[in-house]
Parts: C-alpha cells; structure tokens; sequence
C-alpha cells in the first residue's frame, strides 16, 4: 500500500533545491515548512527542533513559483528536506542502519508539485516487482 508523508503539496512549487549532493543518500525526512517567502532559502541551516534537543540539518527545500498564494499573508506552505546525526546517512551501522523514519522519503523521487511516497512504499514496490 502506497501513501504519502505529506499529502498537501502546492502544486505550484517551482523548484527542489538540494544543498548537497543526494546520490548516495538512501532517504532524507520530508517536513512540512511555513515560509515568510515563496523562494528564500531557510534562514539556518540546522535546525533545532523545540521539541527535540537533537539538530536537523536542512540539505533541501522547495520553492514556489511567484503566483503562488499565501495560506495566509506573508506564510506560504513549502517542503524541507532533513538529515539527522544518527541518520543511515551519518551513521551507518546506527538506530537506522536496517530500517528508517517514519516521514523519509527517497530523495531521488522527489518531484515539484507533487506529495513523496514514502520511503516504506518505494521499498515495498521495488519488492513487489523483484517478485
């Protein structure tokens, strides 16, 4: 069964800026952004999360095309693209060596305009079709 991490997509995005060079990373967290602009890079590039006292580190965002409305003035709903120190990406043989988070998504299937399938549904189809 397929599903998305974050169904609400704008499908106005214009663009997916990577920050580093994704080839050989196997998922990034996809979280939902309320940006003050349709196209300005996040302000830091690690985030710390008040709820977590761990740091994400911003390796991508979205940005929107210059017609794109506000979900309310001066706010515009975009996507960022995370890593966390104890992610497969950083740490290998860690917490996420055999298995992943639950919003990680493929960032190679990243599309403009349109909601990520899971990471758990790219696998689950690659296995399918090994079948």
């Amino acid at each position: 069964m397929a599903y998305t991490v974050n169904p609400r997509v704008d499908p106005r995005e214009e663009e997916v800026v990577w920050l580093i060079p994704i080839d050989d990373v196997d998922y990034v967290r996809e979280v939902p952004w309320i940006a003050p602009s349709r196209a300005r890079p996040p302000a830091k590039k690690n985030f710390r999360s008040p709820l977590d006292s761990k740091a994400d580190q911003i390796v991508g965002y979205t940005t929107l095309s210059p017609d794109a409305s506000s979900i309310t003035p001066g706010c515009f709903q975009r996507r960022t693209f995370r890593l966390r120190e104890y992610d497969r990406h950083y740490d290998p043989d860690g917490v996420y060596a055999s298995n992943f988070p639950c919003e990680a998504v493929s960032p190679m299937d990243v599309r403009t305009g349109e909601p990520s399938l899971s990471y758990e549904s790219r696998l689950y189809s690659e296995s399918k079709n090994r079948r």
